[in-house]
């Protein structure tokens, strides 16, 4: 799925980024050698880097 439709950036490379060290949307797009453009995609981008936080911290979930 495109997330960034001014970049024609997939969820896949979201993802990808955020393995290699993303934690901030402008990182994400710095990451796929773009730029943010209209900004509709930041808060998409910022969903995902959460759902990938909680799932790569199990003990959060269950505190919570």
């Amino acid at each position: 799925m495109i997330i960034c439709i001014c970049n024609r950036i997939a969820e896949s490379e979201v993802h990808s980024a955020i393995a290699k060290g993303a934690r901030r949307a402008e990182e994400v797009h710095a990451c796929c050698g773009a730029d943010v453009d209209c900004g509709s995609c930041l808060k998409m981008i910022d969903d995902i880097m959460d759902q990938a936080c909680m799932a790569s911290t199990p003990q959060l979930q269950a505190a919570g």
